[in-house]
């Protein structure tokens, strides 16, 4: 019976030998996997980071780039700011050059008038005073002729001054 109980107490430890290497081997199956998976968690957080630091490094450049075009705008509206400054003070002198123009071709006229009717009356009293027959004809010609070179005078002025404005607007 010894030999019986023997070979019982055998049998049970070989199936109990067996159930605890059958959860062994169910417990290294499982150990296994989740060292896989841990092995792809890692690989996945380490391409993560990886595309972190791609991300970062774009940001940096598009930060840099954002900040270079924002310093060439400024720079830009700068020089259109000048520009424009200066474009006014130039329609602006301009405005005096065309007031002073005005002004030149007043004096001009008033000036040739002023001589006209003084050659005028110097001639009828020369005439006068020397007796010689009246000639308002060759006169009024000399009036045309005279009033004809202030015409072409003041046709030339206004069209420079014209021309003038013209390039303004177009610039």
């Amino acid at each position: 019976m010894e030999m019986e109980a023997s070979k019982l107490s055998a049998s049970e430890s070989v199936t109990a030998c067996m159930e605890v290497t059958k959860r062994e081997k169910k417990c290294l199956k499982k150990l296994m996997a989740w060292e896989k998976q841990k092995e792809k968690l890692q690989e996945e957080i380490a391409e993560k980071r990886k595309k972190i630091a791609q991300m970062q490094q774009q940001l940096t450049e598009l930060q840099e780039a954002t900040r270079h075009t924002e310093v060439r705008w400024r720079q830009e509206v700068k020089a259109k700011e000048e520009a424009l400054v200066a474009l006014e003070e130039e329609h602006r002198a301009k405005d005096v050059a065309g007031l002073a123009a005005s002004e030149d071709r007043k004096v001009l006229h008033l000036s040739t008038r002023h001589e006209i009717s003084f050659r005028d009356e110097s001639t009828r009293s020369s005439s006068k005073q020397l007796g010689l027959p009246n000639r308002d004809t060759n006169e009024r010609d000399e009036y045309n002729d005279t009033r004809k070179v202030q015409s072409n005078i003041e046709h030339h002025i206004n069209f420079t001054l014209r021309t003038a404005r013209e390039e303004d607007e177009d610039i």
